[in-house]
């Protein structure tokens, strides 16, 4: 089994399968294999370093040395022309992976994150990020930019880090993370350690506008709590274990346990050289692909930060739809245009805390109206608009969630957003978007917590081409945030039978 890094860039690449890999047990290949990931967006873009050791940057980790400058140093730093802190390189410009290895770190003041940021570090070994005695700030991690509101707190990840209050007086207001973010983050295999009884630290803090989604496998130990009581509301039979009642869980990958030699590095391939720059056609990925899986029988693909981008004539027929990254077979595709989740003879499905966004320009001022382009080449569990008026631009935008001809469905806590609209991205001044979430002709379909803004419909009923408004805005209306319209449904189990 090989696993392939793609480094920070921007490619055009061919079809991939992914398997499931059989795992050794040796050092974490991640610090040992060579990083060469640049921002192709930026210019010198190719200069530009994606991966931070904080230990190149100075710290020490042996938990006696003060290591705040160093690890803000490592996040902070950017180019000859400014640093990742002051905005000079946009939202998606300045991608660093800030890695910690294995070791304690001592920190005095807080750690302030920067938008593109993830910070991690060895899963096979956790890290500490340890809260001196004398520690002065409110908080030890700040998680987001905080040049950014949480509304539009976007680009962070933390994972596989301990991180430690224990040796702050009990007394202090102080809390570990503060995590106001919302789209494209990620927050993963954390442990939040406090003192015993401490009533004033606190592990994460979300605050204001935001929505955190990706949280997962996260520990807290120290602090008293109190968890409420696990009684699921609907026994889905694939989702609950019946021993334990409580939801099935399976913690994301992190390919800990490959040894160095089972890791290619896709821009180390003297034999299939791709740029990674964003202008160079790197099809040369997809020969390095089939190679890596016909030697070790199976590949897997890691990505260091963000971006994966096609373009060009391969990609410009809507009549002849290409996948940019192929995970499956021909014909299973996906179009954002028509929908962002789309669940369709399914069963047995869980979702949870799917948050959207319309895409920005459609809406007011679009002439390319959904289904186009894809209008002749639907496939049948694609939604048509049939039920929309030939030139209603608000009906015809892309479905948040799309539910049809399926069996037990758990839906927790969807929230769809609408803010701008057209190609002109207009802000919204009232509904800018008319359907959020149809369900059709489902069985024993639970869904609690629809949440919009700027959407006139939140439910819809659907049955062939005909749709019926079950929960409208107007019926279902919350307070207005910055002047825009929101709307929450508590529930909906008309499909439940």
């Amino acid at each position: 089994m090989l696993l392939l890094l793609l480094p920070f860039l921007a490619l055009s690449v061919g079809a991939v399968s992914a398997v499931v890999p059989q795992q050794s047990t040796l050092e974490y290949w991640y610090e040992g294999i060579n990083h060469n990931g640049i921002s192709p967006g930026i210019s010198n873009g190719k200069n530009w370093t994606a991966f931070r050791n904080v230990k190149d940057y100075g710290a020490k980790g042996d938990g006696t040395t003060d290591d705040t400058a160093a690890i803000q140093r490592a996040i902070n730093t950017g180019d000859s022309t400014g640093t990742r802190d002051s905005g000079r390189f946009g939202s998606t410009g300045q991608p660093a992976v800030v890695y910690f290895p294995a070791g304690t770190y001592l920190v005095k003041s807080t750690i302030k994150s920067a938008i593109g940021t993830v910070i991690m570090g060895n899963p096979t070994n956790l890290p500490t990020i340890k809260a001196a005695a004398g520690f002065t700030g409110t908080y030890v991690l700040f998680g987001r930019d905080q040049r950014y509101s949480g509304l539009v707190g976007f680009f962070h990840g933390v994972k596989n880090l301990i991180l430690d209050s224990t040796a702050v007086p009990a007394t202090k207001s102080i809390t570990l993370l503060e995590w106001s973010v919302s789209q494209n983050n990620l927050l993963s295999n954390v442990v939040f350690d406090m003192p015993v009884g401490a009533t004033t630290h606190t592990g994460i803090a979300t605050q204001g506008m935001c929505s955190a989604l990706i949280m997962n496998d996260l520990q807290f130990r120290g602090v008293s709590l109190t968890p409420p009581a696990n009684s699921p509301p609907s026994p889905g039979p694939s989702l609950i274990n019946t021993t334990t009642s409580s939801y099935f869980t399976l913690p994301p990958p992190t390919y800990a346990t490959y040894p160095l030699t089972s890791i290619i590095n896709v821009k180390s391939v003297p034999s299939h050289p791709v740029a990674g720059d964003g202008a160079t056609d790197d099809a040369r990925l997809a020969a390095i692909l089939t190679s890596a899986a016909a030697a070790a029988g199976a590949a897997r693909l890691v990505g260091e930060a963000w971006t994966l981008a096609a373009s060009g004539a391969k990609f410009a027929d809507p009549a002849r739809p290409r996948a940019m990254l192929q995970v499956g077979e021909d014909g299973e595709k996906e179009h954002n245009v028509l929908y962002q989740v789309n669940i369709n003879k399914a069963e047995n499905v869980f979702i949870g805390l799917q948050q959207g966004e319309s895409a920005y320009w459609q809406g007011k001022g679009n002439t390319l109206l959904a289904p186009a382009p894809w209008k002749d080449s639907l496939l049948e569990s694609d939604p048509d608009f049939k039920w929309c008026g030939a030139n209603d631009v608000q009906c015809r935008m892309g479905l948040y969630q799309r539910v049809s001809h399926s069996k037990n469905i758990n839906i927790y806590s969807s929230g769809f957003w609408n803010f701008v609209a057209g190609p002109q991205r207009t802000m919204c001044t009232d509904d800018c978007q008319d359907n959020a979430a149809p369900y059709d002709s489902n069985e024993k379909m639970y869904v609690y917590g629809v949440s919009t803004i700027n959407n006139k419909n939140l439910v819809l009923e659907q049955s062939g081409d005909n749709v019926t408004v079950v929960a409208s805005r107007a019926a279902n209306a919350g307070a207005a945030m910055d002047g825009f319209k929101t709307a929450s449904v508590a529930g909906y189990f008309r499909q439940s039978g």
